[in-house]
């Protein structure tokens, strides 16, 4: 029975392919969203988000915290507590798949105040990542990301950066900007692990920069890839 089913399923799934664009709903009108920086010292910012594009980078507006056009739509929360601002977006209809709802998925292109130390928690489904943080103040970055493909540049002036990474079937490449020093933990279960040794020499199961503890600025790294690829370079 079995393989009966089996082979039903994969032609029901080829007939979807085929002919579902033909009923899927079109993507609207790209979403506004500016939140401003009323006197906030730091900021903790949570992306959820699903198939698609993400995009960020850096923003010079000193009154702005965070801006940017969302495709799909987008879910805002905002809190206060002190001097800290915490932010979390929110995909409208949850993880979508890559064949379901809208033709394009969510394209949400996202840029952050560049003066702001701020801690950025990123999930994705099935999605094209962009992230540029090399100009931006980020002490602690957490990715939590499927099958996807993410290219995350790395602070050039920030003191200490904590970086973890943890991935399913995904390909994730992790720039580190000269001059910058770094630490890696790396963990994979069948995953490719690509680390420049010229740069972060091996010493057992971590990789380092030569002068890592006195160095001004400096990333940690802790990566943990189930199938897929990890790049660091």
């Amino acid at each position: 029975v079995w393989p009966l089913f089996w082979a039903i399923f994969l032609i029901i799934l080829g007939i979807w392919f085929l002919f579902g664009s033909l009923f899927r709903p079109k993507a609207g009108e790209p979403q506004s969203l500016s939140i401003p920086l009323e006197g906030a010292m730091e900021a903790s910012i949570e992306f959820n988000h699903g198939a698609g594009t993400l995009n960020i980078q850096r923003m010079s507006n000193p009154g702005t915290l965070l801006e940017g056009t969302f495709g799909g739509g987008v879910e805002h929360k905002s809190e206060r507590s002190g001097g800290q601002s915490r932010i979390k977006l929110s995909a409208l209809n949850g993880i979508q798949f890559p064949f379901a709802g809208s033709t394009e998925g969510y394209r949400w292109d996202v840029r952050l105040n560049d003066q702001l130390p701020m801690a950025l928690h990123i999930k994705t489904g099935a999605s094209e990542n962009q992230i540029d943080l090399s100009n931006l103040n980020i002490t602690h970055l957490k990715l939590d990301t499927g099958a996807s493909r993410t290219t995350i540049d790395l602070p050039v002036h920030c003191s200490f950066t904590k970086v973890d990474v943890h991935a399913g079937a995904a390909e994730v490449i992790l720039r580190v900007p000269e001059g910058v020093a770094a630490r890696i933990h790396s963990k994979g279960g069948l995953a490719s692990v690509k680390i420049d040794t010229h740069r972060f020499v091996s010493a057992g199961a971590v990789y380092e920069s030569v002068g890592f503890d006195t160095a001004p600025n400096k990333v940690e790294i802790s990566a943990e890839v189930g199938v897929g690829s990890i790049e660091i370079n």
